[in-house]
């Protein structure tokens, strides 16, 4: 008996050892390990399937969850971290169809995805639901010299902020217009003739422009929102929003039935809004002013100047600009002014504020966080924001956690100053004249690129010399010498915030940043246009226009489209011209 206590106590003391090693002899019996992933493989007609991004949506869980990942160079993907449930997943892609959903459940099984091609096309703002700026095109780094001038129209539209700033919409061999005096064409997309026209003859500052959804065309005027057929720009709605000193100058999201836009400059807080997209009654709204009362009554405040992305949850995503303070006011009554010069996350449906972050509290530089935010869907998303402080930012989406921030183009030594001033009262004092950098034509003026872990963004460096306390330097009514002026095109790894490259432009980039496969667009202010390798930032190709430009640049297929877009004296003219590849 004692001998037989001895083996057992032996046997267990082994046991223990083994299991304590992290060695299971009963793990080839009954049920395999959980498993926390979904992964496969897509398939697609013809090129590559890198980047593509594959979702998958929880059926039965609440709240449902939602992730998304990017696949690699052969088509491959792995979703992990996925609580236990079936899920609907499916592929969404810049020039790809989005694929039919299959049901899927955390396993170690791999998913084959089939998806199709989608036709080489521009139909909102900025490519893509998400603002990634890449195109469907057949331009590269090896055909780019090709590029001719295939057609060009004149645009007749004057304004103090040139003639045209939009993002021209490219579909079903048609391209969709929008001049800076509100007024639209549709234009046979080959030769340039002209299919319709209305005119709404309201002056806007910019950047404006148009988005198509199945065959409708959803724009602003300076003060209403509209719905026209694509097929012969009849108007199916179109509704004045808001009243008392409204004016819209932005290019609408729309999605899930709604149309998201907003007011640019409105004494008692810029008004953001969401239009049921079949009839354009009021949705809801949300002013970005929180307390009205901490600035003159006067003042515009808190506008929106570009289309905000919207997420997997159809949360949507929105920059604000600054509150036309003066110097004075801020350092005499400092004040966050909420929620001026934010990034700020709303809920699509309802419009209820998610979470901000005020890139420039108590801002007297005109330094907006206007620009329009990426939404980034990876295993760990990314929401990026940036603006006319010069900076570029990211977040967290699902609460605004800063991950990195990471200062681009001429800075001279003022970026603290407003919070300084509003920290430590009568810290801040500013003798003019004073020259300030970035100026309030400076940053980051124009929405950026994504790609494939890389963001491409246009900078502007221009500074503004402050001549007087007393000046709304918001109102752009400072000394600037254009002539002086110059421009940067930066690459950062959204993963950490890291510069890859910066390449010297001769004008400020207003151009916004465009991505075709291997480059990367941008126009200048001296009125030129640059083709740069994505890789190295080294300039592949460039074109000179026949006038000054602020215009951006769309791509689809074999087609370059943006405008000379200022003339600079009364000999000059406007025009929208269009680059085809072997012309």
């Amino acid at each position: 008996m004692r001998r037989l206590l001895s083996v057992f106590a032996v046997l267990c003391l082994m046991a223990a050892f083994i299991f304590a090693a992290g060695f299971n002899p009963f793990s080839a019996v009954g049920a395999p390990p959980a498993n926390d992933s979904i992964k496969g493989k897509v398939h697609v007609q013809h090129g590559s399937a890198a980047g593509v991004y594959v979702v998958a949506e929880s059926t039965g869980l609440d709240p449902a969850v939602r992730k998304a990942v990017a696949a690699d160079n052969g088509g491959k993907f792995e979703i992990t971290g996925l609580p236990d449930d079936d899920y609907n997943v499916w592929v969404r892609g810049n020039c790809f169809e989005d694929s039919d959903p299959i049901t899927a459940r955390p396993s170690k099984k791999s998913h084959q995805i089939h998806v199709r091609n989608a036709a080489a096309e521009w139909t909102v703002p900025n490519k893509d639901d998400w603002n990634h700026r890449w195109a469907c095109s057949d331009i590269t780094s090896s055909n780019v010299s090709g590029l001719d001038v295939a057609w060009t129209r004149d645009i007749a539209a004057t304004t103090s902020y040139g003639a045209f700033a939009s993002m021209p919409i490219i579909a079903d061999g048609k391209m969709y217009i929008q001049d800076l005096n509100s007024n639209i064409a549709a234009l046979d997309l080959e030769t340039g003739a002209e299919l319709w026209t209305i005119n709404y003859d309201e002056p806007v500052i910019g950047p404006n422009g148009l988005n198509l959804q199945d065959g409708v065309l959803y724009g602003v005027t300076r003060t209403t929102v509209f719905a026209l057929d694509a097929a012969d720009g009849s108007e199916l709605w179109r509704e004045d929003v808001l009243t008392g000193g409204r004016h819209f100058s932005i290019a609408p999201a729309v999605h899930d039935g709604r149309v998201y836009a907003g007011s640019i400059t409105r004494a008692n807080g810029g008004i953001i809004f969401a239009l049921d997209a079949s009839s354009g009654s009021t949705v809801w709204t949300f002013n970005t002013l929180l307390d009205p009362t901490v600035i003159p009554p006067d003042n515009a405040a808190g506008g929106v100047w570009y289309t905000p992305p919207v997420d997997l949850n159809g949360d949507v995503y929105y920059g604000t600009g600054n509150a036309y303070t003066t110097p004075r006011h801020n350092l005499e009554n400092p004040d966050p002014i909420l929620y001026t010069n934010s990034l700020l996350k709303l809920g699509g449906s309802s419009g209820s504020l998610e979470w901000y972050f005020q890139g420039v509290p108590n801002d007297f530089y005109d330094w907006d966080m206007q620009t329009a935010p990426l939404y980034i869907a990876e295993d760990e998303p990314i929401v990026l924001g940036a603006g006319k402080m010069g900076y570029i930012y990211a977040f967290d989406p699902d609460d605004g956690t800063l991950m990195w921030k990471t200062s681009v183009g001429f800075h001279n030594g003022h970026d603290d100053d407003s919070v300084n001033a509003l920290e430590n009262p009568g810290s801040v004092v500013i003798e003019p004249p004073l020259e300030i950098a970035p100026g309030v034509y400076g940053g980051v003026e124009t929405p950026m690129a994504y790609k494939d872990g890389v963001v491409y963004a246009a900078i502007a460096n221009l500074a503004t010399t402050l001549s007087d306390l007393d000046i709304n330097y918001g109102g752009a009514t400072g000394t600037f010498d254009f002539e002086g002026n110059t421009g940067e095109m930066v690459a950062l790894d959204v993963s950490n915030g890291n510069i890859l490259w910066t390449t010297d432009l001769p004008g400020m980039a207003f151009g916004a940043a465009t991505i075709s496969n291997d480059l990367v667009f941008t126009t200048s202010f001296d009125g030129k246009v640059f083709a740069l390798s994505r890789s190295d930032g080294s300039i592949v190709w460039q074109a000179d226009l026949p006038a000054v430009t602020n215009a951006p640049i769309v791509i689809a297929g074999d087609y370059l489209v943006t405008a000379a877009s200022f003339p600079q004296d009364e000999t000059g003219q406007a025009q929208l011209i269009v680059y085809k590849l072997g012309n």
